[in-house]
Parts: structure tokens; C-alpha cells; sequence
């Protein structure tokens, strides 16, 4: 399977001051064409032995993923406004992408198998485990390669489900896998260098229930990972801790009644930064990570009017970390967006009228915090962040001819 080739040239409006400041660059040195090949095998069977039923899967996968960066790419500021006053500003500083590098190479193939094991109407287990050899490349402007890497290792899971009623069940869950190493952020002195293999691990335990149409679920997890970010005083994108995530989720779907249909769910996090070697980062919160996240979807049919449908939608998130020391934070933000469906027949033909308003109430706030390369918090003291869209009113006709 081949894909993923794009040209890019990414604008980005930094913040210089609480005045709301802002400076505009566009950034091209980074990859902007991605060649994926990949492939897969798989083969499933079952079979019961003694009285224990198993369900096999064996498979192999693989990815190789190249990266290609403008020869002429750099970093060009483009002008300087406020929020206040904003202004548009003439592109500048955009290379001629037909001219390329390959900055990286990463490679993994994994050989997997898996055994769906089933010793009773109570008792049941998933069991996996793989072998993995990756290997990375990376590669300056004039072609030769600066740094390489080749891995292997296993990687396992195991879950383990007890079942006391025919309506609820319980499991345990444990996974360690290795996996391919982050890439180096826009801005870094390795930008676009792939980094060793990772290593992540996670803990679960969970109880699911169906009462009559509804269905409920709550899970608590930990999942520990490598992290990555660029390291202030060489400006060199590397590993540099460790992030734990601790958490709980409350999980709801189903019919409440007969027309009013929940769906959603409640997540508290506690993501950390630890082993890092430096007392300022130590333990704080990972960039752009919310402590609560809720998301809840009513459904009601208006059964006084046959075809009509409304839906409700809440989604509310808690302040996050702008920065690895915690020094600054977004505020959170709770949205409603609201829609209506009616179903009738106009002229012998199935019709759907629609209605929907996003952002009901016309919240101003700041989504999708991230650190400043998406991989690793930017040694720059910058985070990333995008506008939430505004009130958004959409109409629509549909006809099945």
C-alpha cells in the first residue's frame, strides 16, 4: 500500500506579548512529502481442545515511511500585528517544492500472534505477543546519513475477563510494546530525525454492565511512555523523560426511555513528566493535557411529530499546561452544539430536512493545545493552539432519488 504525498507550507502566529502581540512566520524546512509502503498478512482460525475454545490469529505487518524536506526550505517571518488589528501579509520565503531531500527512513515489520482463549460461559483471556525490528535513517541536506538505528524486540499483552453475570463483566489488562521513536520538531537542530524505538506500557482494569438498554462502563489506567522535547540549552530534540498517564473513564450509551437515546462519556487524567533531570519540570503536567474531559450526546424523538429528531451535543474540557514547567495555562471551555432531522416524503421521494448550530452559544476559546512540534514541547517556550470555530448555523436537503 503506497501513500501520503503533500506540499507544505505551514503559517504559524506566535504570541510575543499579553497584549496579544503576534508574530507571523511560515515554516518550510520540515518534511512535506511522506511515502508510506506497507503490508499485511493475516490468518484467523478456531478450535476447542478439552473443553476450552480458542481463536487464533497469526499475521505479519509492516510500514516503511520516508521523509522528504525542501532543499530550500527555512523559516521566514512575514510581518508582525495584534489581535486587536490583525492584517494579511504577502507569502514570502515558500521554496520550489519539486526539489527535494530524503531527511529519514523508518522501517518496522512485525511477525504477531494471538489467542482468543475461552474456558468457560465466566472465564476468558486474550493473549498476544510479537517480534519487531525497526530501523531509522536520517540524512542531511547533501545526502549522507548522520545517524542511524536498527532495533528489535518483543512486545505482549494479556487480558483477563470474568464474567459473574450474563449482563456485566470485569477484566484486567496488561500491554508492553515497542514502537517507533517520535520525529524531531519544526525548529530543533535534528528537525525531521526520527528517534529510537519506544518502549510503552499500560495497566487497565475496567467493569462493563448492561442494565435493560443501557450500557455502562467504567476503566482505570496508567500508561507510561518516553517523552520527547527539545532541550533549551542545545536546542536538540532528544528524549528527556518519561509520561505517565493515570486515569479513569466513565463510559454511557443506550436508551434512557423510549425516545431519549445518551451517549458519552467522562474522563479525569493525571498526565506527568517524570525522570526528567531538571527540578522545573519535574512531576508537572504534560503540554495541552486536560485534567477533566466530558462528552455527552442526547438524542430525542418527537414522537408527537412523526420524522422529527433532535440532538444535543455538551462537550467541556478543563484548563491545560501551556508550557512543561506549568508556568502558564488555557482556561478550559464547555461548548452546545444543537441539531434537528425531519424525515418525510415530498413527492414520492424520501426527504431529509436539516438544522444544526454549532457552538450555541458562541464561545470564544482555544482548542487542540499541543506542544510546539506536536512531538515534544518547543525549547522556545511555545505551544501550539487553534481558535475554536465561532456559532455555525449549517442547512441541508437530502433526496434519495
Amino acid at each position: 500500500m503506497r501513500g501520503a504525498l503533500s506540499d507544505r507550507a505551514g503559517p504559524t502566529n506566535t504570541l510575543t506579548s499579553l497584549a496579544g502581540a503576534y508574530t507571523t512566520t511560515i515554516g518550510t524546512a520540515t518534511a512535506s512529502r511522506f511515502a508510506t509502503d506497507s503490508n499485511f498478512v493475516y490468518l484467523n482460525g478456531s478450535f476447542e481442545q478439552g473443553g476450552i475454545r480458542h481463536a487464533l490469529s497469526l499475521g505479519t505487518t509492516g510500514v516503511k515511511l520516508s521523509n522528504y524536506n525542501p532543499l530550500a526550505g527555512a523559516t521566514t517571518t512575514l510581518g508582525r500585528a495584534s489581535l486587536a488589528a490583525p492584517l494579511s501579509f504577502a507569502l514570502a520565503g515558500v521554496p520550489d517544492f519539486t526539489r527535494r531531500y530524503q531527511s529519514a527512513e523508518a522501517k518496522q515489520q512485525s511477525l504477531m500472534v494471538a489467542d482468543d482463549i475461552r474456558f468457560s460461559a465466566r472465564w476468558s483471556a486474550l493473549l498476544a505477543a510479537s517480534r519487531s525490528w525497526l530501523s531509522a535513517h536520517n540524512y542531511n541536506l547533501a545526502g549522507t546519513q548522520t545517524s542511524a538505528s536498527s532495533n528489535q524486540g518483543n512486545s505482549g499483552s494479556a487480558s483477563l475477563v470474568f464474567k459473574p453475570r450474563a449482563d456485566m463483566s470485569t477484566y484486567l489488562s496488561y500491554a508492553d510494546r515497542l514502537q517507533q521513536g517520535d520525529t524531531a520538531s519544526a525548529g530543533s537542530a535534528n528537525a525531521g530525525n526520527i528517534l529510537d524505538p519506544y518502549r510503552s506500557k499500560q495497566w487497565e482494569l475496567g467493569y462493563k454492565v448492561a442494565i435493560e438498554d443501557v450500557n455502562a462502563a467504567i476503566a482505570a489506567f496508567r500508561i507510561t511512555r518516553p517523552y520527547a522535547y527539545v532541550n533549551a540549552a542545545d536546542n536538540v530534540f532528544r528524549i528527556a523523560g518519561e509520561q505517565r498517564n493515570d486515569g479513569v473513564e466513565l463510559m454511557l450509551d443506550g436508551h434512557v426511555t423510549r425516545d431519549l437515546s445518551l451517549f458519552g462519556g467522562l474522563t479525569w487524567l493525571d498526565p506527568r513528566l517524570n525522570h526528567s533531570g531538571n527540578a522545573a519540570t519535574e512531576g508537572k503536567r504534560i503540554v495541552g493535557l486536560p485534567r477533566y474531559a466530558l462528552s455527552l450526546l442526547a438524542s430525542y424523538d418527537v414522537r408527537q411529530v412523526p420524522g422529527l429528531s433532535t440532538r444535543l451535543n455538551l462537550r467541556a474540557v478543563d484548563a491545560r499546561a501551556s508550557d512543561n514547567a506549568n508556568l502558564n495555562q488555557v482556561a478550559g471551555y464547555g461548548t452546545l452544539d444543537w441539531s434537528a432531522a425531519y424525515r418525510t416524503a415530498v413527492m414520492g421521494y424520501a426527504t431529509t430536512f436539516r438544522l444544526s448550530v454549532n457552538n450555541l452559544t458562541d464561545k470564544r476559546y482555544w482548542t487542540n493545545i499541543v506542544p510546539g512540534g506536536l512531538n515534544g514541547y518547543s525549547g522556545t517556550g511555545n505551544a501550539s493552539a487553534q481558535l475554536g470555530a465561532p456559532r455555525t448555523a449549517i442547512a441541508s436537503v437530502q433526496v434519495e432519488l
